[in-house]
């Protein structure tokens, strides 16, 4: 190993790392408590500064395994020392001092560091080199006596170099021979590519009109089946359109039905207030003939009977006959009202029976005249007599549905 490299691996020990991290912990440790705590930190610290000064002057008669037994020592320390800092308990410090001694013990054996020795030490270094530069000299003129060695035996190889021709010409028949054996195996490995390849042409071939034959029929197939599911599609359009219409029929069933129901709801409660009405104004007429009758027939004018008594009772009379005047013309509205629900009810009820057979097209057209007589012209409600007006409504909606029908018919 050369010095530079001897350099090297001293000063790129790792103990010297060790050091300075040992050099930091101390820096930052705790207060001592003790004098004897105080001494073994001293003691640390001088060995560390020792430590660290020869870290820092390269000595190459300091081995490899004297540093490695500092840094085994220097690792105990380190590790007492970072459990006094974390527990601070200063049995660590003593215990510590153990690997202290010995730390020092080892410098004592080590040499001095001083220059005079480090260059004393390069200077035997240096005798040495020039020690070796006259041993390499001399080698020199050793191997100029060699060279007259070196011609005998090149001479020798001359005579020799004959009979190894004659053995390389042979080398190189029996090498022809070899490659002309080796020739005819190429063109044998030639001839089965060859085949291999026109019976793998052949097979591609079948198997590419084999897909196209399959796909051919696997999309004939698909064309098939897209018609057959085109027609399924189609039949399922129709059916859901012949559910529609019926759907749209049963609505308007149902919408027809209710509409009729409400309207003989609405019958029977003008029925019941026109009966209401009703005999309130007979109630009303009776009170007033009877109050009139009696202030006429058992009143004796002649023996000096009040006017004023027979006014007030007139009046009595005049009032119950008014009651029951107004008693009868709101019955006479209710009824009125209950004839005009009725005939529509009677009207829609008997619309769809009559509808059921035509086509769609004067379906619609009969139910919107039928509309707009029940509803926009107002219906039987607007006739001024409505028994009459019935009967003509009712026969002008028979006489058209016999039009449609008889025009069907034919």
């Amino acid at each position: 190993m050369s010095l530079e490299r001897l350099r090297a691996a001293y000063e790129n020990h790792a103990v010297w790392q060790k050091i300075g991290d040992l050099e930091q912990q101390l820096k930052d440790a705790p207060d001592r408590d003790t004098d004897s705590s105080e001494d073994a930190y001293d003691l640390i610290v001088l060995m560390v500064s020792h430590l660290g000064e020869r870290g820092a002057n390269y000595s190459p008669l300091i081995s490899q395994n004297v540093l490695q037994q500092v840094d085994t020592q220097v690792s105990q320390v380190t590790a007492q020392v970072t459990n006094w800092i974390s527990s601070k308990n200063d049995t660590h410090l003593q215990q510590a001092l153990t690997q202290v001694s010995a730390v020092l013990d080892l410098l004592r054996s080590w040499p001095p560091a001083k220059d005079r020795y480090l260059k004393g030490s390069i200077s035997a270094a240096e005798h040495f080199q020039g020690q070796a530069d006259d041993a390499l000299d001399a080698l020199s003129e050793r191997v100029a006596g060699a060279d007259e060695v070196v011609r005998t035996v090149a001479s020798s190889i001359k005579e020799s170099q004959t009979e190894i021709e004659k053995a390389l010409a042979g080398l190189a028949l029996f090498v022809e021979q070899q490659r002309e054996a080796a020739q005819e195996q190429v063109d044998r490995i030639d001839r089965t590519l060859n085949g291999l390849q026109d019976t793998f042409i052949t097979a591609e071939q079948e198997r590419s009109e084999k897909f196209a034959k399959a796909q051919d029929e696997h999309a004939a197939n698909a064309k098939l089946a897209a018609i057959d599911q085109q027609e399924d599609g189609e039949k399922y359009i129709a059916r859901l359109g012949e559910l529609e219409a019926q759907a749209k029929k049963l609505v308007d069933a149902v919408g027809l039905t209710g509409t009729a129901t409400e309207y003989g709801r609405y019958a029977s409660d003008e029925k019941a207030a026109a009966d209401r009405w009703r005999l309130g104004a007979v109630a009303g007429f009776a009170a007033s003939f009877l109050m009139f009758v009696v202030t006429l027939l058992f009143e004796d004018f002649s023996n000096g009977t009040s006017w004023q008594l027979v006014i007030v009772r007139l009046g009595g009379a005049l009032a119950l006959l008014g009651f029951g005047l107004y008693s009868a013309r709101e019955s006479a509205q209710h009824r009125r009202q209950e004839r005009d629900a009725k005939a529509k009810q009677l009207d829609l009820a008997a619309l769809d029976p009559f509808l059921a057979n035509l086509p769609e097209s004067e379906r619609h057209t009969i139910k919107a005249a039928a509309a707009r007589r029940l509803f926009s012209d107002g219906g039987p409600s607007t006739s001024s007599a409505p028994e009459c007006g019935q009967d003509l409504d009712s026969n002008e909606t028979i006489q058209l549905l016999r039009a449609f029908l008889t025009k069907q018919g034919q």
